[in-house]
């Protein structure tokens, strides 16, 4: 069968596109040319050996084709594979068509198998940009970019890196004197750090809040939560641009949980801070416990609102006038169901409710992170590498999480930037 039948396109720029990488401005073939800024001066690594860069400006293909018997996709390949690095513009998507759940739109859309023939082929660094990407909706998109991870395939830097800290709560339903009596006082307590001694975890790597007030409405006056949260988080999310238009919001997977150690760290965290709130020293305190529950039904009645409120302050009637109903209210009208004891009889169970329920604490970082390596975004200084002019001074240039809130992080930040800004115009 011929080899077009597999591959839709592939266009490869390649007569400019195998670059000779010679360190410093000013070496051979850039001495007539006099840069606008010496980009090299911010790296604390400079390049001092020849190295090769094959850049494939579009490539779109729907079916494996490494193994073409075409001599010119062969010549093209050989070219990608002899580079020190391969770097592409994929412009179609992937899909696994047996566990794929989406729309199925758009002729650009190519098997999972293609993922491991483009590493085949040489490739090690992918860009997306191009026509297709909303094809098969926002969950192609993220289907293409997870199968690409999958086989050690990395996009340009820019969007990922996505970091925040997930979080879950367990909450209680109040006595009258447990309640929070000045509703002007902050809705948090106290909060304390501790440790989850999983190997290659920091110190501190947990924390916990107790909260006398989990909502602004009549419901959340009564309610309490014990609010906790993994402190060095390693999982990694990403934003993407959802179109051309900037008025529409980007997409957002923050892919929480992913990683191995956050999910261990929470399901721990769960039942430690369970095993809180059920002690007996609490049963004057509080009296029904249930899982927190942020789910779209949730969401919707706790947005600021006449209806909101009045609908909360009945639900609140109900729950203080009718005790022997207390739980099987909760039950039904917040958790769905879930009960902490089916939670904590079963980690697949429990795991299953992470997933679902995690939620982040407004700690996003990392997105256009520092660095020197082919995946960063911004250099130390926090200019944008090969925008002059442009700085980021924000959360997202952090290469990772802190292990404590991000707002004194964000603002030394900002300081050493503006720092840097002032030693350079002077």
């Amino acid at each position: 069968m011929s080899w077009t039948r597999y591959v839709v396109l592939l266009l490869v720029v390649l007569g400019a596109a195998s670059v000779v990488g010679q360190g410093p401005p000013g070496g051979p073939g850039g001495a007539n040319r006099t840069p606008a800024h010496d980009w090299s001066a911010d790296m604390a690594m400079k390049i001092t050996e020849p190295f090769t860069l094959a850049s494939v400006g579009d490539v779109i293909i729907v079916r494996p084709a490494s193994q073409s018997t075409d001599p010119g996709v062969q010549g093209a390949i050989k070219l990608v594979r002899d580079a020190d690095v391969g770097f592409g513009n994929f412009e179609s998507l992937i899909r696994d068509e047996n566990k794929f759940v989406g729309p199925l739109g758009g002729s650009m859309t190519g098997t999972r198998e293609v993922a491991a023939d483009l590493k085949a082929m040489g490739f090690t660094l992918m860009n997306r940009a191009g026509n297709h990407l909303m094809d098969a909706g926002v969950e192609g998109l993220f289907e293409t970019t997870r199968l690409m991870e999958d086989v050690g395939l990395v996009y340009a830097g820019v969007g990922r890196n996505l970091i925040e800290h997930p979080s879950v709560s367990i909450s209680c339903y109040l006595g009258r004197a447990a309640r929070l009596a000045n509703l002007d006082r902050h809705h948090t307590q106290m909060q304390v750090r501790f440790s989850s001694r999983l190997e290659g975890c920091p110190p501190g790597d947990m924390c916990i809040a107790v909260l006398a007030r989990s909502g602004w409405h009549a419901l959340g006056q009564r309610v309490g939560s014990l609010y906790f949260f993994v402190n060095k988080a390693y999982s990694q999310g990403s934003v993407t641009l959802r179109s051309a238009d900037p008025a529409e919001e980007p997409l957002v997977d923050f892919r929480m949980l992913s990683d191995r150690r956050d999910l261990e760290r929470l399901r721990a965290a769960f039942r430690f801070v369970a095993d809180i709130a059920m002690a007996g020293e609490l049963d004057g305190v509080r009296s029904t416990i249930f899982p927190t529950n942020y789910s779209d039904r949730v969401r919707k009645v706790s947005r600021p609102g006449l209806r909101n409120a009045m609908q909360m302050r009945v639900l609140a009637g109900m729950l203080g006038a009718l005790p022997p109903l207390r739980s099987w209210l909760i039950d039904t009208l917040v958790t769905g169901g879930v009960t902490l004891a089916d939670l904590l009889a079963d980690d697949a169970t429990l795991d299953a409710h992470l997933n679902k329920t995690v939620a982040g604490v407004w700690h996003p970082v990392g997105t256009c992170r520092m660095g020197t390596d082919p995946l960063a975004v911004t250099t130390p200084q926090g200019r944008v590498h090969g925008v002059q002019g442009l700085r980021v001074c924000d959360a997202s240039v952090m290469p990772s999480i802190p292990c404590a809130n991000t707002n004194i992080t964000t603002i030394m930040v900002a300081e050493r930037m503006a720092d840097l800004i002032k030693q350079d115009a002077s």
